[in-house]
């Protein structure tokens, strides 16, 4: 198998470099996850025909519903707590299901439960995924069988009387900040979504939402996941 994705990979590195036409792409890549995720891929091939899911985002609709459930078995393990944020979250609000323009999965932990990324990271290295960032402010996983689908951890912490969300930039030289009101992460709610029981999520969801994006009603394609949140310090 290992020798199909490297195959894999250089024919799709082949189809972009020649910038061939997004459908003859879609069909490479339904290629690849049909074997695996054939009723997913039969459910989701209209929507990705029309482009309104986009290329990005497949791995997300194939295998994002077991990484989140992962994560979910992995906090139930460990008695901690990780909750839905960010775009992950407006898909549970806003479309009950992923968004068709999203690519990961965000979660959230409070300090206290951040403080044990040692063992989440132990926990899903055993389950196969791999490391892709590890720092005092996220913590971020690659599915094991997608190289494009990231679960992503985010330390929610408080000062001054704020919460924060912060990351670095790519090249680790700039970090970005991000407040909330205190309130937001005060309680938690348990749900269904995509699936998956006993999701976690702020009470005050809309809220997170509306300090996040402003106007999270309104669909945006192109959105800068670090420069365009409202409430960027």
């Amino acid at each position: 198998m290992k020798h199909f994705y490297v195959f894999y990979d250089r024919v799709l590195f082949y189809v972009k470099n020649r910038r061939m036409p997004y459908r003859i792409r879609l069909i490479i890549a339904i290629f690849k996850f049909f074997k695996y995720k054939p009723i997913k891929c039969l459910k989701y091939f209209g929507q990705m025909w029309a482009g309104d899911i986009l290329l990005s985002s497949i791995e997300l609709f194939m295998f994002g519903e077991e990484t989140l459930r992962d994560a979910v078995e992995v906090g139930k393990n460990l008695n901690v707590k990780p909750f839905l944020l960010y775009g992950t979250l407006l898909g549970y609000v806003r479309e009950g299901s992923f968004i068709k323009h999203d690519f990961d999965i965000d979660l959230g932990l409070l300090e206290e439960d951040f403080k044990r990324k040692d063992e989440i990271k132990e926990a899903l290295l055993k389950r196969g995924y791999y490391i892709r960032i590890d720092n005092e402010f996220e913590l971020s996983f690659i599915h094991p069988r997608s190289k494009s689908l990231f679960l992503d951890f985010w330390r929610v912490y408080n000062k001054n009387e704020q919460a924060f969300i912060s990351l670095y930039s790519d090249d680790n030289e700039t970090r970005y900040d991000y407040n909330f009101p205190i309130d937001i992460f005060s309680e938690f709610l348990s749900v269904e979504f995509m699936n998956v029981m006993d999701v976690w999520i702020p009470s005050k969801a809309e809220k997170f939402l509306e300090v996040s994006y402003g106007d999270w009603k309104t669909p945006q394609k192109e959105f800068d996941y670090v420069k365009d949140h409202t409430n960027l310090l």
